[in-house]
C-alpha cells in the first residue's frame, strides 16, 4: 500500500473551476463532471451558485467509503482490492478496457489511452492519489447547499461505482433527477455512442427545468473528468 501523500484539500481543487471560467471569459457555466472530479464540482456548485447554471453528474459520488451513517460505497477490503488493481495495471491497455468496456476491441484506442495515463503520472503516484481520494473524500455536507438544476446519471453495468452512490446524490440534492443509462463505461461516451438524455430544456427533468447554459467562452476540459458547457 502506498503511503497517503499530501494533497490539497477539496475546496482548493474546487477553486480551480474559477480559474477555468475566468480564462474562457465565462461568468456562468453548466458543468458536467464524472468520477473523482464529481465531488469537486459539487463543492464548487455549493460554494459559488452564482457561477453554475446547471450540474450534470456521471458515475460519481459524494463519498466513496462506507461509514456508520453511509451504508454504501467501498468496504476497506474492497478498497484495498481496487488499489491493488491500480498498482498492478495502471497504464496498460487491459486497465483502460476496465474503464471503457465498449472500447475493449479497439486496440488503437486502448494503446493511446494507456499512453496518456503513463504520461500523466507513475503507477505509484496514481495509486497514492486514488488511495487519498477514495479513502478520504467526503462532500456530503455540500449537497443541501446546491441550488443549480442537477441531473445525476449512472451507467448500469459499470463495475466500479454502485448505483446507490449516484442515487444518494439525487436524493440529497434538492430537485435533482436520477437517470440510469445502459452500458458499462465509466466515463461519458468514449466511443461516441453512449446514450444521452434529451437536450437541456427539452423536458427530460420533470421536477426542474434544466435550462441551457450561458457561455461567453469556448468549451473547456478540466482535469479530464469535467466539462464546462
Amino acid at each position: 500500500m502506498c503511503p497517503t501523500p499530501s494533497f490539497p484539500p477539496g475546496n482548493s481543487g474546487a477553486e480551480d473551476f474559477h480559474a477555468v471560467l475566468d480564462a474562457v471569459g465565462s461568468d456562468k457555466a453548466a458543468i458536467l463532471a464524472h468520477g473523482d472530479v464529481g465531488p469537486l464540482a459539487l463543492l464548487f456548485a455549493a460554494m459559488h451558485p452564482e457561477r453554475v447554471s446547471a450540474l450534470t453528474l456521471f458515475n460519481t459520488a459524494a463519498r466513496w467509503m462506507r461509514d456508520e451513517d453511509y451504508p454504501t460505497g467501498f468496504t476497506p477490503a474492497e478498497l484495498d482490492a481496487v488499489l491493488e488493481i491500480f498498482a498492478r495495471s495502471t497504464g496498460t491497455p487491459e486497465f483502460q478496457a476496465l474503464f471503457a468496456p465498449s472500447m475493449a476491441s479497439d486496440p488503437e484506442y486502448l494503446a493511446l489511452a494507456a499512453k496518456i495515463t503513463r504520461s500523466a503520472a507513475t503507477p505509484r503516484n496514481i495509486t497514492a492519489q486514488w488511495n487519498y481520494i477514495l479513502r478520504y473524500q467526503d462532500v456530503r455536507s455540500a449537497l443541501p447547499l446546491i441550488s443549480a438544476p442537477t441531473l445525476v446519471l449512472h451507467s448500469r453495468d459499470n463495475i466500479w461505482i454502485d448505483g446507490s452512490l449516484s442515487r444518494f446524490l439525487a436524493e440529497h440534492i434538492e430537485g435533482a433527477t436520477f437517470r440510469e443509462l445502459p452500458g458499462a463505461d465509466l466515463t461519458p461516451r468514449p466511443n461516441g455512442r453512449h446514450p444521452s438524455p434529451a437536450p437541456p430544456g427539452r423536458g427530460h427533468l420533470p421536477r426542474r427545468r434544466f435550462g441551457p447554459a450561458r457561455r461567453s467562452g469556448p468549451m473547456s476540459l478540466c482535469g479530464g473528468g469535467c466539462r464546462l458547457l
